[in-house]
């Protein structure tokens, strides 16, 4: 890859939504390149990239500098050098809370699936991190946040974002997946039997879904007894956690006990 010395590298790629089995995804790739100075978040949503500073000089304004931000889209789509513009013009360091003008060029845009990102420091010596996942509730942006502040004058950034590893598609990374091979069948199933009320069989965060945590207390009861207890416990916590309501909780324990 071109390598200029203002630096900040992303690579973007994408996993499947939860609740079905995907299809395989084509990488999404987006590299970007910054001096950064002191604290900044980077925006993406869409076709678009933003930058939100708050501490220090600006991505690219540090010494009254006027360092550009390096796009590089895909594999073979070229790269842009964008140099973002703030409320002050250059020589302006922009030593202040600001957001810089937004870039409508990045083709293809970051997709709108709710797939998770992991993210990868190549190198720099602050934190960086994702902070916000793309969702549907924040209508798919997605948030890196990059921390300077600890460390005199700038320096050069490079990271990689790529789609987490999910083998079952769940929409849950592999690594914070407590059951990487879920069962996905659309609805609440006690083992081949799907249960006849309507009750969905959703994916919680931590990747087990409501079949995985009721094919576990399958295994382990000493009568049936304890199975729907095991069930009803679990449909006690998915209520709790607003994932079930009362009358799909009772609908649950009623396809366990028969």
């Amino acid at each position: 890859m071109f390598h200029i010395v203002w630096a900040v590298v992303l690579t973007l790629a994408f996993s499947a939504p939860s609740h079905a089995h995907p299809p395989a995804a084509e990488p999404f790739v987006l590299e970007v390149e910054a001096l950064i100075d002191g604290r900044e978040q980077l925006i993406i949503r869409g076709n678009q990239l933003q930058w939100h500073h708050f501490d220090f000089a600006a991505v690219g304004r540090f010494f009254g500098g006027n360092a550009p931000t390096l796009v590089v889209m895909g594999d073979d789509l070229g790269q842009v050098e964008w140099f973002p513009t703030w409320s002050e013009p250059v020589p302006d360091e922009i030593r202040f809370e600001d957001t810089s003008s937004v870039l409508e060029q990045l083709n293809p845009p970051l997709p709108m699936d709710g797939r998770p990102l992991r993210l990868q420091k190549l190198f720099g010596r602050g934190d960086v991190r994702i902070i916000q996942q793309p969702t549907e509730a924040n209508a798919y942006t997605l948030i890196v946040e990059f921390d300077d502040n600890p460390y005199p004058g700038p320096r050069y950034y490079g990271l990689r974002l790529t789609n987490a590893p999910d083998r079952d598609g769940d929409g849950v990374a592999d690594e914070r997946d407590h059951c990487p091979n879920s069962d996905l069948r659309p609805g609440v199933a006690i083992g081949e039997r799907v249960c006849p009320s309507n009750l969905p069989n959703r994916v919680p965060a931590d990747g087990c879904t409501f079949n995985d945590r009721i094919a576990l207390c399958a295994k382990r009861p000493r009568n049936s007894g304890e199975f729907v207890m095991c069930v009803d416990d679990w449909g006690k916590k998915w209520k709790y956690a607003s994932l079930i309501t009362s009358q799909e909780r009772s609908d649950l324990n009623r396809c366990a006990a028969h």
